[in-house]
């Protein structure tokens, strides 16, 4: 790390081709926020709520969660329109922003949850106020700050995501700054059911091999770098496309259990809108210029789901 007393540019979220200024840490030797830290943070890959093969949730709370979730996500959606018309932000520094926000999730084992509600937090931001592309990525950094704070009882200190993360390019009293104005934006409404919650409710109700659980999460989070899916789409329908595809990939069926299709009155067809435009992402990632996420579910830790190769797969 560069001496401190060495004086610091900011680092700018631009186009893909200028991403070489934008501050990353090196591999973590370990989370060290403090000795507290639970387990979600600190050990698990996927901090499962629903899961609990000794005690299993019951299958009228499972479908009171479903309407609870799914009446929030119409409640709280994304306006794809105000997002791509925003000013001083183009579709590459959102790639980018996202690109790195995956890139550190990975470093520092945050959960999943984490990640999706960072992402969120800053695009619900960027249909409410206009952001200057300085303020780019402490707009970034104070989002996973807040995510933090929301999922998990232990988290990062300002101070931390500004030295560990940002490598100094966000202040800590400015990731404050920021935090404070998207409380104030979202009035204070923090709430929103992630695609990777649906994924969790769904194997929750059908447990999906491991391989397949890994491989729905990899497509959630695919899905997060382009705001025409995650913006476009609930969560809900594309946490069930995600499953669907990662089964077809991983060669597991049936592709949607009944149980499933009871569930959310979703069937194969109904996702298809979401299916399409992901597995085209998926097919490509590994192309990409950024591509954190490859990297990311390459690791052993998640199977190498990522090193899987597509299968010729037609759609109607």
């Amino acid at each position: 790390m560069a001496d401190l007393k060495t004086p610091k540019k900011r680092a700018v979220l631009a186009d893909i081709s200028n991403l070489q200024g934008l501050k990353t840490s090196p591999k973590p030797p370990g989370i060290i926020f403090n000795e507290r830290n639970n387990r979600e943070m600190r050990d698990s890959v996927f901090y499962d709520a629903f899961r609990d093969d000794k005690y299993p949730v019951d299958s009228i709370l499972q479908n009171e969660i479903y309407e609870d979730m799914e009446e929030s996500e119409n409640n709280n959606r994304v306006d794809l329109i105000i997002l791509k018309n925003r000013k001083g932000i183009n579709m590459n520094n959102r790639y980018a922003l996202v690109d790195w926000l995956i890139e550190q999730s990975g470093l520092y084992n945050f959960s999943s949850d984490i990640l999706h509600r960072s992402v969120y937090y800053v695009d619900i931001f960027l249909t409410k106020k206009d952001v200057l592309l300085q303020e780019f990525q402490t707009l970034g950094a104070s989002a996973l700050f807040l995510a933090c704070k929301f999922e998990s009882s232990s988290f990062p200190t300002a101070s931390f995501i500004s030295k560990e993360i940002t490598w100094y390019a966000v202040s800590a009293k400015e990731i404050l700054n920021m935090e404070k104005n998207i409380l104030r934006t979202l009035d204070y409404n923090l709430r929103y059911p992630t695609s990777c919650s649906f994924i969790d409710l769904f194997r929750s109700v059908h447990t999906f091999p491991l391989k397949v659980y890994y491989l729905s999460h990899y497509l959630s989070e695919i899905a997060l770098l382009d705001e025409c899916i995650c913006a476009k789409f609930l969560p809900s329908e594309i946490g069930a496309a995600c499953c669907m595809q990662a089964n077809i990939l991983g060669g597991n069926k049936p592709i949607w259990p009944t149980g499933l299709k009871k569930l959310t009155n979703l069937d194969f067809k109904d996702v298809l809108k979401v299916m399409k435009p992901l597995m085209r992402k998926f097919v490509i990632i590994n192309k990409s210029r950024n591509k954190e996420v490859f990297f990311k579910y390459s690791a052993d830790k998640y199977g190498c789901v990522a090193q899987l190769l597509c299968p010729d797969i037609e759609f109607p």
